[in-house]
This record gives structure tokens, C-alpha cells and sequence, in this order.
């Protein structure tokens, strides 16, 4: 629209009116019409006069002004410009409105805040008294009577504290289950600043994002971890975050369990340990109570141990729950470590001792740590002091051999589980000494017997040897064992028991052999013998030994020098006939013995010479 009627007062004839341009522009149709049209207009105020003329009356010549304002309508709609932020101590600011186009007219209206514009109608008016918080300010543009109007826009002037906190999410929590929920502390906000909640680990859920204290839910076992963060505008401190991580423990968590005891060979290193599993949060530690050695990973429940020298270590496996009821739990587990070249099991040397000791002193190997040796009785009896001491007293010993065995278990290191025999031998005082049994007699052609020593009181051991002659012996520590090979004659054995430190005893035995061809008996031929001779020596065939011959007086006189020399002298002979018997024993060869006579005469040197008698006659019938 370019054209418009003007409204001028209308007057009577013969004064005049006259339309003039004052300002602006505009064509004037007829400038002395009252409401003449108007073209030509330019966006802005035209001013036009109105001027009457009334001659000489007494008004005269009066004028008047009238403006014709033409708005714009293409100018834009109220725009208050960007949202403005600002920090402390920052206390105003210039506004950014949209220009107005002349004839319309922008004006600044404060909606809330404490703001103060100091040009209302200024687009780019200064904006003062600017308080920490928010002001909204509204741009009211009037277009008069254009189809836009008045338009009005909004802007929006934030003030931040530049004093204001950091974010703070507030210390860490730590929950039990079955709980899931739990209310945030983060620090609070000076407005305008703002702050929001997010969730970086877990799946829970921020009820109230923007609150710094908020609840929330749907927490799940482990970290659920959250950022509060505080946006404080244009200030040196803008946007801070922090992280605070809320632990959820399970309440079911396994209490510590460190595993079973282990036995590894120093070869075997490092050894796995075995330890409960721990459902984070929970947090598990291994330390060791006795011993040395290193880990892997000291919270691994399944951490790699070396560094452990033979021998042996208590670990401690122990479980922290945090706020679970018994929260803190531990274990132990012993940890050996054998040699693998630890020596094999030596029970010591065999032992003898005398009654009336029933005891001693063993003397096993001393096993390498945490290896460990046990006694045991395999026969005979006996009381250990101490069953796995090597060198135990034992006491209660049998009279005779008794078995100890020394066991060494190195578990299945090296050679493994070793044993050793010692024996020990409890001889007795008392025992009876040898006796080689009574003397025997054989005759050829038998040549073998049984033996009849007495038996040993064991653990003594008697042994047959041969002293005179020759024999076989079968079983030379058996007391009654078959002998063989003897000959003709004596064989002298010997019967010898040991009885250890009891001391030793021997006794011997004749096994007599006789000739089955042995001759009868020759007691020599007879003698006569004439006084003063009284004596005489005999001359007896001698027997085959161990056959023997005995002389013995049958009549007259004689005493026999030895009575078994077939040579003997006898003297003391008796005048006449002095008879001896010779008498052989050949042992179980001949039943009864052979016997021979030999007379010795002994004549009268004093007996008159002879003399006959005178002759006689007789008659015979």
C-alpha cells in the first residue's frame, strides 16, 4: 500500500485550504482537496501541512500537521537474539535484538529476573543490575498495521556463579544384596548452573537425573558407576564432572575357601593354588602365614606360587564382602614342597642286645622336611616312643629277632615312599649252653646219623663244624641235621651257640664208626714163665680203632698195667696157670663182645728135680 486519503478540515468558500509536504515523500492529487489522495508514499513518517485560509476573519491563516506512517512489511518479526550466558562478577550485558524498521517500534520488557534495560527501545541496549540466576527479557516489535504486526520474542540471560562448587558425586557406596537401590549425593548446584547424572557402568537407572540427590534403582551386583556433571556456563570452571561407584555386593558370595592341602615336588614349581571364586565387588587376598614364597597375582584365587624352597608354607585365602553380614572370611592351605633327591629310607644297622634289657635306641634316617619316617612292627613286639622319630626308643622287645620297618613317605617325589628292615636281636641271658648231644657209635658200612644238639633259645644260632676227622654236614646250623661221609674211626664235631652279647658256648661230640671186617679177638699166644720172673707183657692182637680191647684177670693172679694196651705188663703172677681174658668191643658191630683166653704158666724154679717112685707090680684080673 502506497496510496492513502488524507482527512483534511474542510472550510467555506471563499477561504482556502492548501495540502503541502513537510516531510518525507508523496504525490498530492489535488493539494486543495480536504481528502485528496495521497501516492508516492516511502516507508517511514510523511508529514504533510494543512493549511487554511479565512481572509481577514479573525482565525486567518491556521495550519496543521498531519504524519503518515508507512511501516514495512517486510520487517522481520521480533528476534531477541541468542540466549546469553554470563559469569561472575559480570553483572550486565548488551542486548542483541532484531532492527526495527521506522516507522515500527521495538521495545525491551523484563519478564522476570532483576534486570534493568537501560534503552527499552534500543535493539542493542545495555542490560544492568544482572543478579546470579536467570532473567527473561522479552522484544516486543510493533509493525502498526501490517500483517506481522506486533511480534514479540524471548531471550533468555543466564548469570553463573564463578565462585560456584566443582562437581562432587559424592563419596562411594557400598550395598548388600538383595538391595538395588540407593540414593546419590552428588554437591549441589547454583542455578543457573545445572546438573545431570549419567550412567557410565551398570544398568541402573537415574530416577531424577537432574538432582544431585537422586535416587536410584535397578542396581546390579558389581560397580555400577554414575557421573555427575556440572555445567556452570561461560566460567573458568564450565563443565566439571566426577564419578562416584556404587559397590553391590552379593549377599551370596561363597565364605573363603583356600582349597586342599597340596604336595608338589620342588621340581613341579610354580603350583597353582586353588582358591574360591569371588564375585566382584568381593575382593579375595592371599598372604602367607608361615614360609616364604612369592605370587603371581596375590587377589588371583588362582594365582601361580613359586619361589618356595623344600619344605613347607601356610597360606591364608581370605574373602572381603564388604557391608555383607560376615563379611570378612579366611582359609588356610598348606603348601609342601618335597626333595626330589631326598634319600631313601635306611632303617639303620641291625642291633643285638642281652637280657635284661628289653630296649634300645633306633637309629633310622632322618627324613627331609616336610617328608616324615613311621615306624612299624612287622614281627616280634616292641613300643616306640615316638613313631616318627628315627631315632626312637624301643622298648618291650621279644626274646629272639625282632622286625622294625622305617618308612619314609616324599610323596611322589624322587623315589617316592622308601622303607628299610632293621633287625634286632634280644638274646637271653638264661638260655641254656650248647650241648652237643650224646656220642654215637655206627658201624661201617653206615657212615651217616642225625646229630642231636640242643636247640638254640633264638634269636642265638648254633653252628656245626668239624673238629676231628671227616664228615658232610647238611644243614650246619640245624641241630638235629643228617651228617654223612664218616669213617672208620672217631669224628669229632663241634656244636657252637652264639648268643650275641649274652656271650657263646661250645660243647663237642665223638661219631664213632667201627669196622664191620673187624677180626675176633687174639688174645696172643700163651707163656710160661719161671720164678723169680712174676711178669710179663701180653701181646694181644690190636682191634681195628675205634674198636678197643680190655684185658681182665679170669684165674689165677696178675695185676694189669693197662688194662686196654694189648701189650700191657702184668705183674704178680701167681705159680700156675695164670689165665686172662681179652675182651673186644667193636662197638654195634658184634653182639656180644669177642672174647680170647691167653694162660700164662708160671713155674716153681724150687720144685724138686723128678723122681718116679720105687717100680710096683700089680696083677691084673
Amino acid at each position: 500500500m502506497s496510496a492513502v486519503f488524507l482527512a483534511g478540515s474542510t472550510y467555506t468558500f471563499p477561504g482556502t485550504g492548501t495540502w503541502s509536504l513537510v516531510q518525507g515523500t508523496g504525490v498530492l492529487a489535488d493539494p486543495t482537496d480536504p481528502n485528496t489522495e495521497v501516492t508516492g508514499l516511502t516507508v517511514g513518517e510523511n508529514v504533510f501541512q494543512w493549511t487554511v485560509d479565512a481572509g481577514p476573519c479573525a482565525n486567518g491563516v491556521t495550519t496543521d500537521l498531519v504524519s503518515i506512517f508507512v511501516h514495512d512489511a517486510n520487517n522481520p518479526v521480533a528476534d531477541a537474539g541468542p540466549d546469553q550466558e554470563l559469569c561472575t562478577p559480570a553483572t550486565g550485558t548488551d542486548l542483541a535484538g532484531s532492527p526495527v524498521t521506522f516507522p515500527a517500534i521495538g521495545t525491551w520488557s523484563v519478564v522476570s529476573g532483576t534486570a534493568t534495560v537501560v534503552s527499552p527501545n534500543d535493539p542493542n541496549s545495555a542490560l544492568i543490575d544482572l543478579t546470579v540466576g536467570e532473567s527473561v527479557l522479552v522484544w516486543t516489535v510493533d509493525n502498526g498495521p501490517c500483517p506481522n504486526g506486533i511480534t514479540t520474542d524471548t531471550i533468555v540471560v543466564r548469570l553463573f556463579d564463578g565462585s560456584a562448587p566443582i562437581a562432587d558425586a559424592g563419596d562411594d557406596q557400598a550395598l548388600c544384596s538383595p538391595t538395588t537401590s540407593t540414593n546419590l549425593n552428588g554437591s549441589p548446584v547454583i542455578f543457573p548452573g545445572i546438573g545431570t547424572w549419567t550412567v557410565l557402568q551398570g544398568g541402573a537407572t537415574v530416577d531424577a537425573p537432574d538432582q544431585p540427590g537422586s535416587s536410584t534403582s535397578g542396581l546390579t551386583v558389581g560397580a555400577n558407576v554414575f557421573v555427575w556433571t556440572v555445567d556452570n556456563g561461560p566460567c573458568a570452571n564450565g563443565t566439571t564432572s566426577d564419578t562416584v561407584t556404587v559397590l553391590l555386593y552379593d549377599q551370596a558370595n561363597a565364605a573363603a575357601d583356600a582349597g586342599p592341602d597340596l604336595e608338589v615336588c620342588l621340581s613341579e614349581l610354580p603350583v597353582q593354588l586353588s582358591g574360591s571364586p569371588v564375585t566382584f565387588p568381593a575382593g579375595g587376598n592371599w598372604t602367607i602365614l608361615s614360609g616364604i614364597g612369592t605370587f603371581s597375582d596375590p587377589t588371583d584365587p588362582q594365582a601361580l606360587l613359586s619361589g618356595v624352597p623344600v619344605g613347607e608354607v601356610t597360606l591364608v585365602w581370605t574373602v572381603d564382602n564388604g557391608p555383607c553380614p560376615d563379611p570378612l572370611s579366611s582359609d588356610t592351605v598348606i603348601i609342601q614342597v618335597f626333595d626330589d633327591n631326598a634319600p631313601v629310607a635306611d632303617a639303620g644297622p641291625d642291633q643285638q642286645i642281652c637280657t635284661p634289657a628289653t630296649g634300645t635306641t633306633l637309629q633310622g634316617s632322618v627324613p627331609v622336611f616336610p617328608g616324615f619316617g613311621t615306624w612299624s612292627v612287622i614281627s616280634g613286639s616292641g613300643t616306640f616312643s615316638d613313631v616318627n622319630d628315627p631315632n626312637a626308643f624301643v622298648s618291650g622287645l621279644s626274646v629272639g629277632q625282632n622286625l622294625f620297618q622305617w618308612q619314609v613317605y616324599n610323596s611322589h617325589c624322587g623315589s617316592g615312599v622308601t622303607s628299610d628292615i632293621v633287625r634286632v636281636f634280644l638274646f637271653d641271658l638264661n638260655a641254656p649252653p650248647a650241648d652237643a648231644g650224646p656220642d654215637q657209635e655206627l658201624c661201617s658200612p653206615d657212615d651217616q646219623t642225625f646229630l642231636q644238639g640242643n636247640v638254640p633259645t633264638p634269636p642265638a644260632v648254633g653252628v656245626w663244624t668239624v673238629v676231628q676227622g671227616t664228615a658232610n654236614i647238611a644243614n650246619i646250623n640245624n641241630p638235629n641235621t643228617p651228617v654223612s661221609g664218616l669213617t672208620i674211626g672217631e669224628t669229632i664235631l663241634s656244636w657252637s651257640i652264639d648268643n650275641g652279647l649274652c656271650g657263646a658256648s661250645v660243647d663237642e661230640v665223638s661219631l664213632f664208626v667201627f669196622d664191620s671186617a673187624q677180626p675176633a679177638a687174639d688174645a696172643g699166644p700163651g707163656q710160661e714163665l719161671c720164678t723169680p720172673q712174676d711178669s710179663t707183657f701180653l701181646a694181644a692182637v690190636p682191634p681195628i680203632f675205634p674198636a678197643f680191647g680190655t684185658w681182665s684177670l679170669v684165674q689165677g693172679a696178675g695185676q694189669i698195667a693197662s688194662p686196654n694196651d694189648p701189650a700191657t705188663e702184668v705183674s704178680g703172677l701167681a705159680i700156675g696157670n695164670n689165665v686172662f681174658q681179652w675182651t673186644v668191643y667193636n662197638g654195634p658191630c658184634n653182639y656180644p663182645d669177642s672174647i680170647a683166653l691167653v694162660t700164662i704158666t708160671l713155674f716153681d724154679d724150687s720144685t724138686a728135680a723128678a723122681n718116679a717112685g720105687p717100680d710096683l707090680e700089680t696083677c691084673l684080673p
